[in-house]
């Protein structure tokens, strides 16, 4: 990862004058943390969410099989478990 950061730094940074690289550098890398930690809450949320969901349809549907099969074919599509 230090490689992108570099890159990042030398594509945007064009005179270093005035700019401790040690110091852009830890900015890069506190701003990919946010976004990281950020795109988890987000995906947490929308994780819940949807099981929230499959709790609830799963109840009403009308499928020919039983209601832990077709939540798990659920997680299985959306990738929240791996298949067996």
């Amino acid at each position: 990862m230090e490689n992108e950061f570099n890159e990042i730094f030398d594509s945007n940074i064009p005179h270093g004058t005035f700019l401790s690289r040690r110091a852009v550098m830890n900015c890069i890398e506190q701003a990919y943390i946010l976004g990281k930690n950020s795109s988890k809450e987000e995906y947490d949320t929308l994780k819940s969410s949807f099981e929230s969901l499959l709790e609830m349809y799963a109840d009403f549907g009308k499928y020919n099989s039983s209601r832990e099969h077709l939540i798990e074919d659920w997680k299985i599509d959306a990738g929240l478990i791996k298949k067996k």
